[in-house]
């Protein structure tokens, strides 16, 4: 490079250097570290919190209606046509945009999430109108869900997680799965059903986020919601017509129900206004268990959070409809409860600690020039 005086710098083929592209800086390849607490950013929390109040009302209202509706099935459905409206305006408030016209290969994989998400709400119905124990025995065997959405997430998502992520995930299954063992009523029928729960719960989540991934014709988890939810209602309304009017029409069940020795107790208006209440909590509880799946990476922390939650909600319906405002639980419960939330912070911590560059050990083989004794020197 040559410069002379007031002439500016030139190379020797004439060229100046504002001839040559600008150098970018390159990227810097430093993990990103989120400010993420035990479940996760704060919109997550405010979900959490949103969601852990609507399953105890939704538990609650529900096991009110129970002790003097023995209809499930149809109050499933009543559920359902509560919540659809409901659901229509959350729709319209929340919707980015409209659908676009479906494949029918978005059909045919909506056709499975909306299957699954009918089993595994509907499959334990009858669990909850029965005793304490079979609702224990239940938990036990609900508590697995994280192991096969990991699974799962293996298999058809592409996810997997470190030894470390695996062995909290254990740790929480443990903990909570002790809470419910110690006092249990094991059944066949009981045992299957909660099987077929656990497995649908883990897989609809994760066809769901598949989906989403895959097609962007739904157009968003509020759209994807609602195509569900009409698609189990109609499935509801024939598992009804089959389950609860081969004897009886499910007008005449209701009817006896609402005007029978029990509900003229409690009152029939009341059970109208827990069922209207069981209704919108059902639908608005599985809305944000799905908008959760726009703030998660991963499903498997998604999963752990719906266990836990489910099994805090579910012990403070059992108590009193009241009691989820008073923290107040039995001492195993409460120790597993610990237990579970300490296990879900590990694991959260480990899967998102930035991995740490490992330095590179540059093998040393032993010269003759070596002051390390040979293994010939050793033996003789």
């Amino acid at each position: 490079m040559q410069s002379t005086g007031g002439v500016r710098a030139r190379f020797a083929d004439g060229r100046r250097p504002s001839d040559f592209p600008a150098v970018s800086p390159a990227p810097s390849r430093a993990p990103v570290v989120r400010d993420r607490g035990c479940f996760g950013t704060h919109s997550n929390r405010t979900v959490f919190f949103a969601w852990f109040i609507l399953i105890g009302f939704y538990y609650s209202s529900r096991f009110k209606v129970l002790q003097s509706i023995e209809v499930p099935w149809a109050l499933s459905l009543l559920q359902m046509l509560i919540g659809l409206p409901l659901l229509t305006v959350v729709w319209i408030v929340r919707r980015k945009n409209l659908p676009t016209w479906l494949t029918l290969d978005d059909v045919l994989q909506l056709i499975p999430i909306s299957i699954c998400h009918t089993l595994s709400h509907l499959a334990f119905l009858d669990i909850d109108a029965k005793t304490l124990s079979t609702s224990y025995f239940y938990e036990a065997i609900r508590v697995f869900e994280p192991f096969w959405t990991a699974l799962f997430a293996r298999y058809l998502l592409d996810e997997s997680y470190s030894k470390r992520c695996y062995m909290y995930l254990a740790f929480f299954v443990f903990s909570l799965g002790s809470a419910g063992f110690y006092f249990l009523a094991y059944q066949a029928d009981l045992l299957f059903c909660s099987m077929v729960v656990t497995f649908s719960s883990s897989l609809r989540y994760i066809l769901a986020l598949r989906l989403l991934r895959s097609s962007k014709r739904i157009g968003g988890i509020t759209n994807l919601y609602f195509l569900i939810s009409i698609m189990s209602t109609g499935f509801v309304c024939l598992a009804t017509i089959i389950v609860d009017g081969s004897t009886n029409s499910v007008e005449q069940l209701l009817i006896i129900s609402l005007f029978d020795s029990k509900s003229e107790q409690l009152g029939s208006s009341r059970i109208i206004a827990w069922i209207g209440i069981s209704g919108v909590c059902f639908f608005l509880m599985n809305y944000l268990a799905f908008c959760f799946l726009d703030f998660a990476e991963a499903v498997v922390p998604h999963s752990f959070a719906i266990t836990f939650l489910l099994f805090l909600g579910r012990r403070f319906a059992i108590l009193s409809p009241f009691l989820f405002f008073i923290p107040i639980l039995a001492l195993p419960e409460l120790f597993a409860s610990i237990m579970a939330s300490l296990s879900v912070w590990l694991f959260l911590r480990s899967l998102y600690r930035p991995a740490k560059p490992r330095p590179k050990r540059i093998p040393v083989y032993p010269t003759r020039y070596s002051t390390r004794p040979r293994i010939g020197a050793l033996v003789s």
